[in-house]
Parts: structure tokens; sequence; C-alpha cells
């Protein structure tokens, strides 16, 4: 398969059932030809990760990474940084929500490697635009 006609996937690394179902429905919605693809923590993202890294492209390869802050086992950042010392990920999209930002949170989220920082939605019209700017970013990466 050409790399360049293949599904865009995105891993969501997020330990609320309720936001992980909030974004998938709302994906599903407003981009479904994007694959979200949903991982309780830490741990089984890395497991999801190092099957991707058996294959260099493919639907188990993301294009961006969307990691909790507030992750329980392992908070976000732990997280962020983890993936930026995979070799294998580099130029790798990670981005980074969370329910509050502000310039301290953004620092450190910039410091641990993320590209962007997004607020979780208040609203479904908020979440709506942000799945949208998630997915744009997705269609993005060659």
């Amino acid at each position: 398969m050409n790399p360049l006609n293949r599904q865009k996937t995105v891993l969501v690394i997020e330990d609320s059932p309720d936001d992980a179902a909030i974004l998938q429905m709302a994906a599903r919605k407003i981009c479904p030809e994007v694959c979200f693809v949903f991982a309780e923590g830490a741990a089984e993202a890395m497991d999801y990760l190092k099957r991707a890294e058996q294959r260099a492209e493919g639907p188990l390869r993301p294009d961006v990474v969307l990691v909790d802050i507030g992750l329980r086992a392992m908070d976000g950042f732990s997280v962020v940084e983890q993936l930026r010392e995979l070799r294998q990920l580099e130029g790798l999209k990670i981005l980074m929500w969370s329910g509050g930002i502000g310039p301290d949170l953004l620092a450190r989220a910039m410091k641990a490697g993320a590209d962007l920082l997004l607020q979780k939605a208040v609203s479904y019209d908020d979440l709506a635009a942000e799945v949208k700017r998630i997915c744009d970013i997705a269609r993005e990466v060659p």
C-alpha cells in the first residue's frame, strides 16, 4: 500500500472511560476516515507502539498521539518523554490535553516534548472543534 494513501491513525492515551467514549463518538461523526485507537494508560499505549515498531508503516503506526496529562499510573508528561525517546517515532506529532490550561502547564508540556496542548472541551461544540483540529493535524502527516 502506498503510505500516502493509508488511513491516518490517532492513538489516544486516556484513562477516563467517559472522556474516551465522548471523544470516540465525536471522532466517528466528525472524521470517520481517521482511525482513533484508544489506550487506557501508558503501559497499554507502549504495548501498542511496540507492535507498531515492528511495522514501520501501516495501520498500527500512529500519525498523531493524543496524551491526557492527568493519567493515573504515569502522568502524561512522563509518557510524552518516553515517546520522544523512541527513535522509530521521530517526527511523530504528539498532542497533550487537559481539563485546564495555563502558562505553567503549557511550559511543562512543551518541555516534555509535546507539539501542542489542547484543552478538554466543556461543550460538544468545543469538543467537535478540537476533534476536527486533531483530524486536520493527522491528515497533514505525510
